[in-house]
Parts: structure tokens; C-alpha cells; sequence
């Protein structure tokens, strides 16, 4: 019941539900633009809405200028990486062409991360984007094809 409750709480910050609000918009988007963008595609774009909303509003809570540090240990990006490319794999095996949208989209994300560390002097090396953006790409591999194959065997 605290589970439940601190998520709603969650919603009360205008910060949190404008992330979600523009994710949730983007991805309804998408998958009405591009039929081969899948349901549960649509479903992980938007709840990743809600990490930059905590973000935004740690550091509104906080009151400082924006943390030019480094964010994660390098095995917590590492798992992270891992992490995300599990969960977008497993939303993107429904289809070859779920899968390649999804391959497209993760492959373009991790251009921009790649130019916007390269362009800035911040915490993350671009050698440290590389790093953690093929551990992403090999687990949404992996992932994606798995999830297709539990999706076929179940449509079977």
C-alpha cells in the first residue's frame, strides 16, 4: 500500500506528469504514424517519461545548478544499459518489423547521447557511451529476439 501511495504521489508534481504527458503524446504518435511501432512499445516510450520528470524535480527540490558530474559508476551504467535494452527488446519482439523499428530508434538515442557527451565537457566520456550503448544494442538483440520467439510460440 506505500508502493501504491508514493506512486500516486509521484503525480502530484507538475514536473513529473509534463515528462509523462510528452512521452506519452510522442509515443501515441509514433504508433499511429508507424504501424509497425507495436503496443508495447508504446506502452515502455511512454512510462520512460517518468525518469527525466524525477529528475527535473530532484533537482528543482535540491535548488543547485545542474550536477556536472558523473551520474553512475561505470558497472551502474553498465546495468542500466543493460537494463534498458532488455526492456525495450522484450516491448519490440513482437514483430521483425516491431524489432527493427525498435533497433532504429535505441541506435538513434544513443547517436544523440554520443554527440551531446562528445559536444559537452560532462561527466561521461564518449568512450563510456560507446561502452555502455553496445551493452544496450546487444541486449535489445538478444532480448527482442527472444520475446519474438515466446510471442510466436504463444500465437502458434
Amino acid at each position: 500500500m506505500d508502493a501504491l501511495e508514493a506512486l500516486l504521489n509521484l503525480l502530484l508534481y507538475w514536473r513529473v506528469l509534463v515528462c509523462i504527458a510528452a512521452t506519452t503524446l510522442i509515443a501515441l504518435a509514433l504508433n499511429l504514424a508507424l504501424p509497425w511501432f507495436s503496443d508495447p512499445q508504446t506502452l515502455v516510450f511512454a512510462v520512460a517519461g517518468l525518469a527525466p520528470g524525477l529528475l527535473w524535480h530532484a533537482q528543482y527540490e535540491a535548488g543547485t545548478e545542474p550536477y556536472t558530474g558523473p551520474y553512475l559508476s561505470r558497472p551502474g551504467a553498465a546495468l542500466t544499459a543493460c537494463l534498458a535494452g532488455m526492456l525495450w527488446g522484450g516491448a519490440s519482439g513482437t514483430s521483425l518489423a516491431a524489432a527493427l523499428t525498435g533497433g532504429l530508434l535505441l541506435a538513434l538515442v544513443l547517436l544523440l547521447w554520443y554527440l551531446r557527451q562528445a559536444l559537452l565537457v560532462h561527466g561521461v566520456t564518449p568512450r563510456s557511451v560507446i561502452a555502455c550503448g553496445s551493452i544496450a544494442l546487444a541486449t535489445y538483440l538478444i532480448t527482442s529476439y527472444l520475446s519474438h520467439a515466446v510471442f510466436k510460440a504463444y500465437l502458434a
